[in-house]
C-alpha cells in the first residue's frame, strides 16, 4: 500500500512539472514569433488596352519622279540629295545639239512659208480694192471682180493655216529645247538623283523628289485586324531616336490585300512634329480592346504554382484573396476577384513569404 501511494504521488508531481513547463514554454515561443514589415498599397481604377503591334516604315506624302525626255548630254546639275526646292526650280541642265539644229531648221522653213503667203495675202488684198475701185467706176466687169475676190479669200486662207500651223510647230519644237533645263514639277526635297555631269540620258529616272511636309507610317496587317479598325483611329508609334510614344491616326486602309503576303495596308499619320526620315522604322501598337479595370502593382501578387493572390489589410486583419490576371498597363496589372474594390487595401511589399496569422510592421 505505501509503495503504491509513492508512485501515485511522483506520477502526479511529474505531471504538473510538465503542464508548467509548456505553460512557461507557450509565451516565450509567441514572442519570438517575428514580425514581418511591409508596404501598403491600394487597389486602383483605370483604362487597360489590349493591343496588336508591328512593324511599319515612314513615308512621304507625296513622292515625283523625274524622267529624262528629250535625251541629251547632262551639261549641270544644279542640286543634290537633301536639298529643299521650290517648284520649277532648275535641277538639270541637258546638251543636245541636233534638238537646236532641228529647231532652227524648222523655224526658219515654217517662216519662210508663212511670210511668202503673207505678202501674196497683202498683194491679193490691195488687187482686190483696186478692182472694187475699177468696177465702182465701170471699167471693169462684175465677174473680174467676183473673180478678184475668191483670190483674195483663197490667199487669206492659206496665209492664215500657214500662220497656225508655223505657231503650233514652233510652241512643240521650243517646249523639246526648253525640256533641256529640268525643272522641278513640285516643292520638296531632293530624294535620290541618279545622273551625273557627262552623262548620256535618254528616258530614264533621274530624280526622285518627295513632299514630306505631312509624314505617314506605312504598314502591313492581317484581315482580323482591319476588320476592327477605323479610319481616324489613334495610333501609338515609337519612333527610331524618339524616347516617348508618338501619336498617330489611321489615315488609310486599303480595302484589297497584296496579293504575294495577303496582308492589308494601313497608312498611318504622324501627329507630332519630331525629328525622323523617311525610310525610317518604327513600332505601331493598334488599339483593339480598351476598358475600365481594376489595378494592382504586377509585383503585389504572389505567385504560387497555379495559384495567384494577393494580401488585402483592413481592420488590423490580413486576408488572402485569391485571383485571376488580366491586361497590363505599365507596371500595374489587371486583377478579377469579387473581393477586390477601389477601397481595397493591399500589401505590395514584403508579401513574398507572408501568412494571414504573421504579425506585421507597416513601413512607408
Amino acid at each position: 500500500m505505501i509503495t503504491k501511494k509513492i508512485t501515485l504521488s511522483v506520477l502526479t508531481f511529474l505531471l504538473v512539472a510538465t503542464l508548467a513547463g509548456c505553460s512557461a514554454a507557450a509565451p516565450e515561443a509567441e514572442a519570438a514569433k517575428p514580425v514581418i514589415p511591409v508596404k501598403l498599397g491600394h487597389v486602383v481604377q483605370d483604362t487597360v488596352e489590349e493591343t496588336y503591334v508591328t512593324i511599319g516604315e515612314v513615308i512621304p506624302n507625296n513622292q515625283f519622279d523625274v524622267y529624262l525626255n528629250p535625251p541629251g548630254e547632262i551639261e549641270a546639275i544644279f542640286v543634290k540629295p537633301g536639298d529643299f526646292i521650290e517648284k520649277d526650280m532648275p535641277m538639270i541642265q541637258l546638251s543636245n545639239p541636233s534638238t537646236k539644229t532641228t529647231y532652227n531648221a524648222t523655224e526658219s522653213q515654217l517662216r519662210t512659208i508663212r511670210d511668202n503667203l503673207s505678202v501674196q495675202y497683202n498683194a491679193a488684198l490691195e488687187s482686190y480694192n483696186l478692182q472694187k475701185l475699177l468696177f465702182d467706176s465701170g471699167t471693169i466687169s462684175e465677174k473680174n471682180l467676183s473673180d478678184s475676190h475668191d483670190q483674195l479669200l483663197v490667199t487669206k486662207r492659206q496665209y492664215q493655216d500657214a500662220n497656225t500651223n508655223y505657231q503650233n510647230q514652233i510652241s512643240s519644237l521650243r517646249s523639246t529645247v526648253e525640256d533641256l533645263l529640268v525643272q522641278s514639277p513640285i516643292m520638296g526635297q531632293i530624294a535620290s538623283l541618279n545622273v551625273k555631269v557627262g552623262e548620256t540620258a535618254g528616258n530614264q529616272l533621274a530624280v526622285i523628289i518627295i513632299d514630306n511636309t505631312t509624314l505617314y507610317v506605312k504598314t502591313m496587317v492581317p484581315g482580323e485586324l482591319k476588320k476592327t479598325l477605323t479610319l481616324d483611329q489613334d495610333v501609338h508609334l515609337s519612333l527610331e531616336g524618339i524616347d516617348h510614344i508618338v501619336p498617330g491616326k489611321i489615315s488609310t486602309i486599303n480595302e484589297i490585300p497584296d496579293l504575294s503576303s495577303k496582308l492589308f495596308e494601313v497608312a498611318v499619320e504622324i501627329m507630332e512634329d519630331v525629328n525622323i526620315g523617311v525610310g525610317d522604322f518604327t513600332e505601331v501598337e493598334f488599339v483593339t480592346k480598351s476598358y475600365k479595370a481594376l489595378l494592382v502593382p504586377s509585383t503585389a501578387i504572389v505567385r504560387k504554382g497555379i495559384e495567384k493572390y494577393v494580401f488585402t489589410y483592413d481592420n488590423d486583419q490580413l486576408e488572402k484573396v485569391v485571383l485571376e490576371t488580366g491586361l497590363s498597363s505599365g507596371d500595374q496589372i489587371e486583377v478579377i476577384s469579387d473581393e477586390l474594390n477601389e477601397s481595397s487595401t493591399i500589401i505590395i511589399r514584403g508579401q513574398n513569404d507572408l501568412r494571414v496569422d504573421d504579425k506585421i510592421l507597416i513601413i512607408e
